[in-house]
Parts: C-alpha cells; structure tokens; sequence
C-alpha cells in the first residue's frame, strides 16, 4: 500500500506542478535541509534532541581505534542524510539556472551543504558532491564564463579554509579510502557493499528468483539488505516486476500538465537523475518515500518547456 501511495502522490505532483512552479517545493526543501543541518550541528544543547550515538554514525579514521562521529544533521543514517544533500545542491541549482537565486546566495548554499555532506565521512558523498561540481562548471550556456571563474576560486578557497580547520577530516577520508593498505580493494572501496551483492547474486541464481522475484517483504539473506536498489529490485519483485516498474516510472514521467509546451529534457534534470541513479547502487531505496519524493523533483526538473506566451509568438510568426 505504500508503494501505491507514494506512485500517487508522484503522480500527482507532475500532473499538477511543472518547472516555475516547483520553485517554491525546490527552495523550502533546499532551506529545509540547510536549517535541519544547523539544527543538527547543535542538538547536544537542544534538550531532549540529543541522539545517542550508534554504530552506524562513527567512522573510523586510523589503525589506532581512532573514531569520529559522522555528521547526519537530524537524520538516523549519515547515507541517508547524503542523499537528502546532493539532492538539495541539484535544488538550488535549478533555482539558479532559472534567474531565481543570486551567484552569491547559490555559492553561499551550495558551499554550506558541500560541507555539511564532507562532515559525513561518506565515500559516496564525495564523489556525488564532486559530481556536482563538476556540473556546474562545465555545463554550457548555463553560467557565465566570469561566474564559473568566481565559482572555481570560492570553492577552492572554502575548500582550504575547511581543510585548514579540519585537520581530521582529510586524515579520516585517506584512511576510510587506503586503509593503510597498497592494494585496491572493491570491496574495501565499497565499505563492504560488494561482498553483500555478491550473496544476493548467487542465492538469485541459485533459485533463479531473479526472474520473477521473492515478494516483497521476503526474508532477506542473512538478514541484511543488498544496499543497491537495483538488486533490491531484482531480489523483491525479478525482472518481470522490474519491467512493469519502469514503464509505470515512464508513464508518470510523461504526466505533465504543460506537455505541449515541452520543447526537450533540461541539462539539470539530467544531472540530478544521474546522481540519484549512482546513489542508488549503495542503498536499499525501493520502500522509502525519499526516493519517490527526489524522483519527481528530478522528473519536473528534466522537463525543458517554453512558456505559452512564447509558443503563441512563434506560431504566428509561421
């Protein structure tokens, strides 16, 4: 029923919003997640706010048992809270590509939530921001020349300042990448995801249950979670349910109450899609609404239109 629900809701919002009017959802979800991470830097004053710390919110930074708590603003899960980041930059990029935010307000955000994504001690969050970043520099006709050259010397600038002031940080992402170990490791790179997927796999071969899949709900191996949406896919529903899936994801895709004045798929869209689409190799997404609720800002984003008025002109003009 959860699943219905939230296709519902999807569906709703791209038969009801397109891209000028998803400007309000994208800027109070950015300013949500840059507030809730505020907050989250100042829960052990907040009275009855404070989490206890738990396995998963520490990242070990040496050989020597040297351990850090990971940042997850108000979330339970660090990976979680990295998603909720990446897909506010995207946010605030769109807001940007649009004319509705200032260069100075979107570095000063952008800059703010690459941060707040750093201090989870996350591989995933480095290259997903990095990804960002790199988006915003190279795609074309979408900043200035002069802006990117600004964008570039901001970002290394309060890329030295936050190294400068966080010694440890650089110290534990170096280990969480070598280990202090010479040879490359999937599975070390992959925090130990590879070893799950691995087990998923054979036991769907094994039982050939990757062709129509377990169920919902089903035992998992081990007990543990294939932290990969697609083998999550695979194991819970099998190809065939895969199939039907994305042909629903499709046809809400194509839902859209300004589909006549749809002129090609936005750069921005692209690159958001993109992203989720590398989160989702390392968590387990299918049944949580965050995915369905980035899923549909990625959807109004991708849709490039023109607005009537322009479309009105171009048709006399023939």
């Amino acid at each position: 029923m959860n699943i219905v629900m939230w296709i519902v809701i999807i569906n709703t919002m791209q038969s009801t919003v397109d891209g000028d009017s998803s400007l309000p959802i994208s800027r109070s979800f950015s300013n949500g997640v840059i507030l809730s991470a505020i907050v989250g830097m100042y829960v052990d004053y907040i009275p009855g706010m404070k989490y206890d710390l738990m396995e998963n919110q520490v990242a070990r930074i040496s050989d020597n048992a040297d351990y850090v708590q990971r940042f997850n603003g108000l979330f339970g899960d660090p990976n979680m809270f990295v998603i909720i980041v990446c897909m506010a930059l995207w946010a605030m990029f769109y807001e940007y590509h649009k004319g509705r935010i200032k260069t100075s307000e979107f570095l000063l955000r952008t800059i703010a939530c690459t941060i707040f994504g750093m201090l989870t001690y996350s591989k995933s969050a480095m290259l997903f921001v990095a990804f960002f970043w790199v988006c915003v520099v190279f795609f074309r006709n979408t900043i200035k020349s002069h802006m990117k050259a600004i964008i570039i010397l901001a970002f290394g600038f309060g890329s030295v300042y936050f190294l400068y002031s966080n010694p440890q940080w650089l110290e534990g992402i170096i280990y969480r990448f070598t280990s202090n170990d010479t040879t490359l490791s999937v599975d070390r790179l992959t925090t130990g995801r590879s070893e799950l997927w691995s087990i998923y796999m054979d036991y769907m071969l094994q039982t050939s249950s990757w062709i129509s899949g377990n169920g919902i709900g089903f035992l998992l191996p081990y007990g543990r979670g294939a932290h990969n949406l697609y083998l999550q896919l695979l194991y819970n529903i099998g190809f065939i349910g895969m199939y039907f899936y994305f042909i629903l994801l499709k046809s809400v895709y194509k839902n859209s109450p300004n589909n006549k004045f749809i002129v090609g798929v936005d750069k921005i869209g692209i690159g958001a899609i993109i992203c989720l689409a590398m989160i989702a190799f390392f968590l387990d997404l299918f049944l949580l609404e965050t995915l369905y609720y980035m899923l549909s800002l990625c959807f109004i984003y991708m849709k490039k239109t023109e607005s009537p008025k322009t479309t009105e002109k171009i048709g006399d003009l023939r």
